[in-house]
């Protein structure tokens, strides 16, 4: 159970999040989404994993393998799917080349 003012809260830094999100500052948007999801999970579970996903992309298509397994472990932590357990295993696989 969640007071109704982390939700109200969680909300809001969401927003914050999804603003620079859209501006393209990845990096910002994640600290607003994990400032959420620390008030409250169950309202930033996809949020979080999305972007944690979308940077551990972003950092394997620039070659940053091992920042790639960071985002890409803490996002299947957060949501597992099959699409980022692919990305991470192509990430590991190019670390340990």
């Amino acid at each position: 159970y969640y007071p109704n003012k982390y939700i109200k809260t969680a909300n809001i830094m969401l927003g914050i999040s999804s603003s620079y999100e859209g501006l393209g500052k990845l990096q910002e948007a994640l600290v607003w989404a994990e400032k959420a999801y620390s008030l409250n999970p169950h309202l930033a579970t996809s949020s979080l994993s999305f972007l944690l996903y979308r940077l551990g992309k972003r950092a394997l298509e620039k070659g940053d393998f091992r920042k790639a397994k960071e985002y890409l472990q803490k996002s299947q932590q957060i949501l597992p799917s099959p699409e980022t357990q692919r990305l991470l295993k192509q990430a590991e696989k190019s670390i340990s080349r």
